[in-house]
């Protein structure tokens, strides 16, 4: 189930972190959640979430002692912190995405989601290289 929300270690509830209402690329967010789903990998750079991060990054975690993909939420929280700043580069197609970084522990991509049942930010993979591209925009709350 790749839609399936993951538990946060640090607090032991599905939320990875907070992120105030922002306009981006001339879209308005909501301030939502933002959660981390199990996922799927498809190729490389192609998927999102847990089994993606794993499937593209396992190296980067070994390096941290995190050797499986049920660590991987522990991976998020390295760099999903609350204070890690946000940094917008642009929308595509009617996607908004923000990266969070982390400098010493590296960049979480998050893509705003609208769903039925309320908006969220989606953790679409995590990777050890710290990349500030585009402006500030926020930090995590």
């Amino acid at each position: 189930m790749p839609k399936k929300f993951l538990i946060n270690p640090s607090s032991g509830d599905y939320i990875f972190g907070e992120i105030d209402a922002l306009s981006l690329g001339g879209i308005n967010t909501d301030r939502c959640s933002i959660h981390l789903f199990s996922g799927k990998h498809t190729a490389p750079n192609r998927g999102f979430g847990a089994k993606h991060i794993f499937a593209e990054h396992s190296k980067e975690m070994a390096v941290l002692g995190l050797h499986d993909i049920t660590d991987v939420p522990k991976y998020v929280c390295n760099i999903v912190q609350t204070g890690t700043p946000l940094y917008f580069e642009g929308a595509s197609w009617r996607v908004i995405r923000v990266l969070a970084v982390k400098t010493s522990h590296g960049t979480a991509i998050l893509e705003y989601i609208n769903r039925r049942d309320g908006a969220i930010w989606s953790v679409v993979t995590a990777f050890s290289t710290p990349r500030k591209h585009g402006i500030e925009v926020s930090q995590i709350i």
